[in-house]
Parts: structure tokens; C-alpha cells; sequence
């Protein structure tokens, strides 16, 4: 590995970084996400999402851009449909998290519930149960500027491979946060809360899938047959 012993780094004040984001972003939504959803999702999501923090972890999320097959149009339709729904902001002040670490970016998450006898915005570990109602539902990722300006960059390819990382990052965040919390590897993982997380594997992750895949094909077909029944009865009866 050649490493630059030059001294020398970019001039950030310099840089329109929100154009640089926007670009950033474009890459993420028109390129490397719906390859994703194309080439490892099915099922659940589960080895979609254990894929894309296996590469995170490992900085092997651009590697994707080698692949010569396009995006399909069902994928990059999704991938629009996500920016859509969890939108990318940027904001121009430098955010600290705990223990005064620099933070690039956030994942939010606004979610109340309403029930008769609750007050809204109970909290939930899990999945609400179903006679609770979502009344507010607000996803966003937040970059933030003035963390990246914190920072020093020795060229502007090195600034702009951090903000798709970060941006990487955060969607993942978005993904796991349609399931468990224990299920939620990377979230658990910053939150230092371990021992709630169920930990699996690139090949688990694809059994999950299965598994879930038969599990829905057998509750369609069951729930078809249960309907056949009842509707034969009724024929029956009207004999």
C-alpha cells in the first residue's frame, strides 16, 4: 500500500459541499442502491441488509459499481421511493454525540402511536401491537457539514468516499429500522447494547430469508384453501 507523506490537505471552505452531497447522494440512489436491492435482496431483507453492513464494515460498498449488469427498472423505482420517504438533509453545524466523538451523520426516526385508554407516543422495544395506529411517521437522514469541515481530507476523492460512507451508513440504519431491535446489528451495535442482539451470519441471513419466504407462501396458501372451504360450505348450503 503507497501511503502520500505529503502534509498537504484540501481547503474545505473552499469546497460547495452541499453540491458535493447532492452528487454523493445521486450516486447512492441511481447507482449503488438499486444494484443492491437488485443483486441480494429477497425475502425479508435479511442478507440484503447483512450484505450491505458486511461491506460497510469492510469498505467494500463501491466494489458494486464494477458490476456490469444495469439497475432494473423496478429497482431504481424503489430506490427513488426510499430517497422519497427518508430524505437527505444537510445541515451546516457540527454535532457531537457521546463522549464528545465528532458526528457525521444521524438517522431519525419520529414514530407516535394513538390508542383508546393511551396516550400517544408510547414507546415500543418491538413492533406495536395492531390496535395501536401510526399517526406520525417521519424518516430523514442529516449530514452534517460542519463535522465533515472539522475534519481534514488530504483530496477532495477522500471527502467525497466519507460522505458516501456516511450516507451508506445511515441507511442502513433505515433498513434495519423495519425490524426487531434485536435484529438491529448496526444500531444495537453503536448503542453498546450487545447482549439484546441476535447475531447471524452472511449464510444465516440467507436461511432467514428462506425461511421466511416459505413461511409466507405457506400462510397465502393456506389462507386461499380456507377461503375455498368456506365459500364451498356456503355454495352447499344455499342446495
Amino acid at each position: 500500500m503507497n501511503i502520500n507523506s505529503s502534509n498537504t490537505y484540501i481547503d474545505l471552505n473552499s469546497i460547495d459541499f452541499g453540491k458535493m452531497l447532492k452528487e454523493e447522494e445521486n450516486l447512492y440512489f441511481d447507482k449503488i442502491l438499486p444494484l443492491y436491492i437488485d443483486i441480494y435482496y429477497s425475502g425479508k431483507g435479511y442478507y440484503f441488509i447483512r450484505k450491505m453492513l458486511d461491506d460497510l464494515d469492510n469498505n467494500k460498498f463501491m466494489k458494486i459499481l464494477e458490476n456490469s449488469r444495469p439497475a432494473s427498472k423496478k429497482s431504481l423505482q424503489k430506490s427513488q421511493h426510499i430517497r422519497k420517504k427518508c430524505p437527505v438533509k444537510n445541515c451546516r453545524e457540527v454535532q457531537f454525540g457521546q463522549d464528545e466523538c465528532l458526528v457525521l451523520g444521524t438517522f431519525s426516526h419520529i414514530e407516535n402511536y394513538v390508542s383508546q385508554g393511551f396516550s400517544s407516543g408510547t414507546p415500543f422495544l418491538e413492533i406495536p401491537a395492531p390496535e395501536y395506529k401510526t399517526t406520525k411517521d417521519i424518516k430523514s437522514i442529516t449530514i452534517f457539514e460542519g463535522s465533515f469541515k472539522s475534519l481534514m481530507f488530504r483530496s477532495e476523492n477522500d471527502l467525497r468516499f466519507q460522505i458516501l460512507k456516511t450516507i451508506f451508513h445511515e441507511y442502513v440504519h433505515y433498513f434495519e429500522s423495519f425490524f426487531f431491535k434485536s435484529e438491529q446489528l448496526l444500531t444495537e451495535r453503536e448503542n453498546n447494547e450487545c447482549k439484546f442482539i441476535k447475531e447471524y451470519t452472511l449464510d444465516e441471513a440467507k436461511k432467514k430469508d428462506r425461511d421466511y419466504t416459505i413461511f409466507k407462501t405457506i400462510s397465502y396458501a393456506a389462507l386461499f384453501i380456507s377461503a375455498s372451504v368456506v365459500f364451498w360450505i356456503l355454495m352447499m348450503l344455499k342446495k
